[in-house]
């Protein structure tokens, strides 16, 4: 190990940064616009900063960890690419009789045609397939000019061998189009949930391939060779080439990186149960963790769609600081989201051409913003946010624009109340059970109002909030992952056995190549196990000493006796890197006077009130900062509201809780 390794987490409005020195584990951190033509470019930017500020050559970075919230945001919003359908003659509706999904599927009906074929669920061809007519029907989708093809037979998890024929003539009538194969994709035998999961998968994959290609080209132009990962949405790390092919392992890559940073921290605070929210540009993330882990799950939900993929369980809102607001001209509502400002042209008060409203903006007229953010790259205009939320009011026929951003902001709380309270009661919890751990650049400004609906307390603002998520990456474990050849059906235990010992040592080797020690690994095994029912579940369990020497390997894995192993992989991991984190000296219960900028009047609660604002970063262990106050940094600002107070713990956190009355 040695030189740096990057954490870059693109976002639908920022891009943040964070390069870490492997020898000293220091970080330094850059937050820079999103560029949407082209998200290397702002990638690049950030490179420029952190190495600048680091007085390192970029050339010495050896890997990038990547990940983000653009392919969650592509759907939300609903801007990725035009799939074309194969399915089974008889099964054309096969996304439209959904399982309680009642949006509008990404595959439309008139992209989706039928081919002459049957696989019995055994897996024997009952009709072959009518290669001809396959051909035509391909032709038509040719036609339509979809972007990327889906390909989704009846019965396809137990013999995919149409489905790699029809994969065959694709690339002839439709070359340059992205193929997905379901049964590549997943191996599922349910129709609805295969079809769903390789549609979203094709529906990301043209986006999902620009995006490595373009950061491959930039990171070549400016002489960095590092290697490139992509976290997926477990958070694990793996090979840039495999998530352009296959995007919705890391759909969420951005949230497992956040709540990477947020355990993290929550931990050093001495919480290991707690409610996060990470509330960016354009969606909020909500998760619920409990002893120092995230839960997983094995799929992931994003909006109201799901998909088969393994991943932390978050629930994703189209919400953001750069959600457009405005006022239905039907019914005369206020309306938030899901579309958004985005990088370009972003908010109003962005000075770059932003003409609609924006949940920003509205923040900017009450006072709560600085005059510059993105460590001082967008100089804010108090004026334009001001006369956004005027005509809101004029369209609402409010008597003023205090009332309306009023209104603004308890619509964009009540809807975070609604995900928190979401995530904790089909849990079976109260969200007052837990804390609330909040980042993003967006994230700490909500948060105390939010705590006060929710009673969450105390509510933790990790350092450098903005940039949490590209903390998360950065200290992304090194791994390894070894899938084992197809043909596991029936497997003895002796030869489980060996598989088992010859993947983990092939997944060690690779590390080891990295400057892994392998006395600093540890393995697991993810299987996929087909039930006497035909239903297929997921199997993760750790792979010590004791499993791999024991005489029946399958009982070691708890894998039940009628149960098949369709896939096995193994991970190897070694350990977190080292990061050095900011941890303020010990001070005393008051800041010291040079962490006071100065007092500023805001509005909270329909009242003018006079805040005092804080440097965060001169801010010392113990300090005690009393509302109403805004504590800047340059990738976020937290406002403490009347009545509650903030103490700066040892571990750099946050911890705002109301006042105790004298």
């Amino acid at each position: 190990m040695g030189g740096f390794r990057l954490g870059v987490d693109v976002g639908d409005t920022f891009t943040d940064v964070l390069l870490v020195d492997e020898r000293t584990g220091a970080a330094f951190r850059a937050k820079t616009p999103t560029t949407p033509h082209n998200l290397a470019v702002a990638v690049l930017n950030g490179i420029r900063d952190t190495c600048r500020a680091a007085g390192a050559d970029p050339k010495l970075i050896n890997h990038v960890l990547h990940g983000g919230s653009v392919a969650s945001n592509a759907i939300l919003q609903g801007s990725g690419a035009r799939v074309g359908l194969v399915t089974t003659s008889g099964f054309r509706q096969v996304l439209q009789l959904a399982r309680s999904y009642a949006a509008e599927p990404l595959a439309r009906p008139e992209d989706t045609v039928e081919v002459v074929e049957r696989i019995g669920a055994d897996g024997v061809v009952v009709v072959p397939l009518d290669t001809g007519a396959a051909r035509i029907a391909l032709r038509r989708l040719r036609a339509a000019r979809v972007e990327a093809l889906t390909i989704s037979l009846l019965n396809a998890g137990a013999n995919d061998r149409h489905e790699r024929l029809l994969g065959r003539l694709a690339a002839e009538e439709l070359p340059g189009v992205p193929v997905s194969l379901s049964a590549h994709v997943i191996a599922e035998p349910r129709e609805y949930e295969r079809t769903v999961s390789a549609v979203v998968n094709s529906y990301l994959r043209p986006q999902a391939t620009r995006v490595v290609r373009d950061l491959e080209a930039a990171l070549a132009s400016a002489g960095i060779t590092a290697r490139i990962s992509v976290l997926r949405n477990d958070g694990r790390a793996t090979a840039a080439g495999h998530a352009a092919e296959r995007p919705i392992a890391a759909l969420s890559s951005g949230r497992a990186g956040g709540l990477r940073g947020a355990t993290h921290f929550a931990g050093l605070a001495g919480y290991t149960d707690f409610l996060s929210l990470d509330l960016g540009g354009s969606s909020a993330d909500v998760a619920l963790v409990q002893n120092g882990r995230p839960r997983i799950d094995r799929q992931t939900a994003v909006g109201d769609l799901t998909v088969r993929s393994t991943g932390v369980d978050v629930h994703t809102v189209a919400l953001g600081g750069c959600s457009l607001v405005r006022v239905s001209k039907s019914t005369m509502e206020l309306r938030i989201g899901p579309a958004s400002a985005g990088a370009r042209p972003g908010p109003i008060s962005y000075r770059n051409g932003g003409t609609k409203p924006t949940v920003t903006d509205v923040n900017l007229a009450l006072g709560y913003l600085p005059e510059a953010i993105a460590g001082g790259r967008i100089r804010l205009d108090p004026e334009g946010g001001r006369k956004a939320v005027a005509a809101l009011a004029d369209a609402l026929a409010l008597p003023s624009p205090e009332r309306a951003a009023g209104e603004v902001l308890a619509m964009v709380n009540d809807k975070l109340f609604r995900a928190l309270r979401l995530v904790s009661v089909r849990n079976g919890h109260d969200p007052k059970d837990f804390p609330l751990v909040v980042f993003g650049g967006a994230g700490p400004l909500h948060a105390n109002a939010l705590a006060r609906i929710t009673g969450t307390w105390p509510v933790i603002v990790p350092p450098s909030p903005g940039t949490l998520s590209a903390h998360g990456l950065a200290t992304t474990e090194p791994s390894e992952e070894v899938v084992a050849a197809p043909g596991l059906t029936g497997i003895g235990p002796a030869r489980l056995r060996a598989v088992l010992a010859d993947l983990v040592t092939s997944a060690g080797d690779r590390l080891a190549t990295r400057g892994v020690p392998r006395d600093r690994l540890c393995a697991q095994a993810d299987l996929t196990l087909r039930q006497p029912s035909g239903r297929t579940t997921d199997l993760l369990a750790d792979l010590g000493e004791s499993v791999l020497a024991a005489a029946d390997p399958r009982s070691a894995l708890g894998i039940a006796p009628e149960a098949e192993i369709v896939e096995l992989r193994v991970i190897v991991r070694g350990p977190r890197p080292p990061l050095l984190t900011h941890e303020p000296l010990p001070g005393r219960k008051k800041p010291i006077p040079d962490a006071l900028l100065r007092t500023k009047k805001i509005m909270v609660d329909a009242a003018l009130v006079a805040a005092d604002v804080y440097d965060r970063a001169k801010l010392l262990a113990g300090n005690v900062i009393s509302g109403p106050a805004l504590i800047v940094e340059p990738d976020s600002t937290t406002l403490v509201q009347p009545d509650h107070a903030a103490t700066v713990h040892p571990s750099g956190c946050l911890l705002i809780n109301p006042e105790q009355p004298n």
